[in-house]
Order: structure tokens, then sequence, then C-alpha cells
């Protein structure tokens, strides 16, 4: 026989058994929103800290970057996101003592206590002054323990994850460095060679020698000497074949001689070839030349025998117009082919492109990447810069005269050899500019943070 409703609804409520299940699920509920509140917490933690590194980082290049604020702003906010991959909301203010003040927010969505919070909000500033260092070399500020960016080879992967190795040395490397080390922005990986440097990288580093991992990133400095490139050809592209004979090359239609004060600027229209064995513009020249080659790239011919004495090559980004541009510096690959280049960079005092011998406009992104193979000689003194490139190198790149040598590209591999060497000297010499991470105006041994400095060579 079913009891009446009424009857039932009594027994229910007179019953005790489970009395206890209620309190426990409202009780449970706020210790979940707590685990989940200190979970969020702790990840809120760790992004202040990147964060923080971040905003160093860039309000230390915005000072090195020339051009108005919305330029110096483009440029930091470009190594926040580098470092981070998310784009914050920043703030950036040219202060009238020369500092730079940079201020970035990001709104970090909860995970484990959305219903407590959807957001953290975090924020973090710094502020930095550019200042030169002495013609030695040493920081500017006595006692303090800023470190400078001594590298041969430094990768910078900038649209790469963190974890991506982006300087391997595979196979069988030979990989010789005097006076210098290896640094990355985001991994290195050593497979068959550990080189015996010095080795850093913001992400890991695996199989190499004397490995520092987890440091600070290290921005970009050379960019923005890329402002100097005054196109000149239009969509013009005919190209030039020039024979190494001391003399430089007579204007034409794709010649084009630009007067500059204290040093030679030409510009090539189209592809570039060198071929012959000689100088560029004698074996001692007077002052420097710099090569811009637009809407092309540089090849060296079968045989050819380049010496280049206070040169510098510029490859330019193509005329929006002109496509299928290789922007490139190419040596014959395979088949016993070999070429050499002999180059030293330009270091005249009015030169804006004194330190660097062979540099690719960062605007260039599209074909890019190189593979410099067997027959690929380069004995350099200056700054190789290749921003967005991979260079795999089975060739050989060795320092010259003036023993200053540092490759600075986006990606690098190595199956080859290279011999590279930094001296103060030669360095000072060249006018090659070295990136100083300074810490806090007395206190030794502090990452940057604000009233950080970045040192430069002049």
């Amino acid at each position: 026989m079913r009891c009446p409703p009424a009857m039932r609804l009594h027994d229910f409520r007179a019953d005790c058994a489970g009395n206890a299940s209620l309190p426990f699920i409202l009780s449970i509920l706020p210790i979940i929103a707590g685990i989940g509140l200190s979970v969020d917490f702790g990840r809120a933690l760790l992004l202040s800290s990147a964060l923080q590194t971040a905003v160093d980082a860039a309000a230390l290049a915005a000072t090195g970057v020339s051009g108005d604020p919305e330029v110096k702003k483009s440029a930091a906010d470009r190594i926040v996101l580098a470092s981070l991959q998310i784009q914050p909301q920043t703030m950036m203010t040219l202060n009238p003592d020369g500092t730079v003040s940079y201020t970035a927010t990001v709104d970090m969505p909860t995970l484990f206590s959305p219903f407590v919070t959807p957001s953290m909000t975090v924020t973090r500033a710094a502020s930095a002054k550019a200042t030169i260092a002495p013609s030695s070399g040493t920081p500017a500020t006595p006692g303090s323990a800023a470190r400078m960016d001594d590298s041969c080879i430094f990768s910078l992967g900038e649209d790469l994850e963190v974890t991506v190795d982006t300087m391997t040395f595979s196979g069988s490397p030979n990989a010789i460095l005097t006076g210098c080390s290896l640094r990355s922005n985001k991994s290195i990986k050593c497979n068959g060679h550990d080189t015996g440097a010095q080795s850093y990288a913001v992400g890991s580093i695996t199989g190499c020698s004397n490995p520092h991992p987890g440091e600070p990133y290290y921005p970009d400095i050379y960019a923005a000497t890329a402002q100097n490139i005054s196109p000149q050809c239009g969509a013009a592209n005919g190209g030039v074949t020039w024979t190494m004979s001391g003399a430089l090359p007579a204007v034409s239609a794709n010649v084009i001689h630009v007067a500059r004060s204290g040093y030679s600027e030409i510009h090539i229209c189209g592809h570039l070839t060198l071929t012959g064995s000689g100088t560029i513009s004698g074996d001692d020249p007077a002052q420097d030349t710099v090569i811009i080659v637009e809407n092309g790239g540089v090849q060296f011919a079968r045989g050819a025998v380049v010496t280049a004495r206070r040169t510098t090559f510029v490859i330019a980004a193509p005329d929006a117009s002109v496509t299928g541009v290789s922007p490139r510096f190419e040596f014959p690959n395979g088949g016993g082919n070999m070429a050499t280049l002999n180059v030293t960079s330009s270091y005249g005092e009015d030169n804006p492109w004194r330190g660097m011998a062979l540099y690719q406009s960062p605007s260039a992104t599209a074909n890019v990447d190189m593979t410099w193979k067997p027959g690929a000689n380069v004995t350099l003194d200056g700054v190789v810069y290749f921003p967005n490139a991979r260079l795999d190198l089975q060739g050989n790149i060795s320092y010259g005269p003036r023993r200053c040598s540092k490759l600075v590209v986006g990606e690098f591999n190595l199956n080859g050899a290279v011999d590279l060497k930094q001296t103060a000297e030669g360095c000072n010499t060249l006018k090659v500019k070295q990136y100083y991470l300074a810490p806090i105006a007395g206190s030794p041994g502090t990452p940057a943070s604000a009233g950080a400095s970045a040192y430069l060579y002049r």
C-alpha cells in the first residue's frame, strides 16, 4: 500500500540520516574556490616576473632606437610580444631627463577561479636611459655588475617560442670561439660539439658547455640602423656584375652614387654579382664604402675572391612592386665550387653603418634564409646581421685582422666551421656596438629594473 504524499513528506522531514551532506557541500565549495584562486594567483606571480623582465628589456631597447616616440614605442612593444607571446596594453613616456618610462598591463584570464574573478590584472613598469660606454668598452658605472653581450653568435628567433632551438650545432661541427660567447633569445642545442664557450639562453640549453639558461632577453640593437636606407631605385632591378679591380663601378642605369659626408654610398638596382679576384676600393682605402642593394641580393660568383676593406654591404627590402626577389647573400653551392669574401666593416666616425659588415634589412622577411655550403669562405671583421634569416653554415667563417667578429641571425645551424674572436681593441677600432644589461645603480648583481642603463660602443 502506498502512503499518502503528505505522510511521505512528513517522514522525509523527520529523517535525520545524512544530515551532514548539505553542510559539507556548502563548505567544500569555498575551499575549492580558494584552491583555484591560489593557483591562479601563482600564475599571476609568474606572469608578473616575466612581464617585469620584458618591460626592462623594452625600456632599454627604446632608448637605443632613434626616431619619434611612436617608433620607439613600436620597438619596445615588439620586445614584449617576443618575450611573452602576448601583446599587453602599453604606455611609454619620454621624460625631460632623457629617460624612457614604459608600462605594460596584462589581463590574465583565470583558469581555476573564474567564478571568483574572471581575470587578474598584472601591471609592471620600468625606466631606462642609454649611456655611451668609455672607449675601453667597460661599463660607465664603476663598481656595477653590468653584463655585456660579448657573443660571437647571437640568435634572435623573434617570432618563435622560447622553447625553440634557434641555435644548433649538428653533426661534427668545428667551433672555436675566443674572447666571446654564444647567446640565444630562445634556446640552444649542441649535438656533436659543445664549443667550449660560455652559452647563454633565455630558454633551455642542451649539450653545450658552460650553460646559462633562463637569461634575460637581450634586445636587437641593430634593427634601427635600417633607418639609414634611403631607396633610390624604385622598381628598377636590372642588376650589375662587378669585377673586382679596386675601383668603384661607374654610374649607370642600375648604379646610383649618393653623396655622403665622409664615406661613399652606392646603390645597386637589382641583383649584384661579384666576380674576379681583387678589392672593392683598394687595399687601404681612405674612407668607408657602403653598398646598398635594392630589389635583389648579392651573389659571389664561382672562383671569386673579394676583399672589402672599410666596407658595408646592405641588402634592402625589395620595392613592393618587385616580386620574386631573393634578398640574400649567396655563395656557389656544391660541386667543388668556391668563393671567398674577406671583409672588414666600415668604421668611419660619421658613418651610421660603422661596425656593420653584412646587413640584411629587418623589413626583408621573404626568401631570406641562406645555406652557405663548403665552398663558402668568409673572413669577417664586424657584424653580420640577418635578423629574420636562418643561416645554415656548412662552409667556413673566421675572424679577420682586426679581430671583432659577430653573427646576429634569426636562427643559426652549424655543420661547417667557425673560428671567431673578439677583442676590446678590435671592437672599439671598428666601432662595433655591444649591448649592456646593467643593474640598478648601487645594487650590483641585481636584475635590470628602474634606473637600468644600456651601454653601447659608440
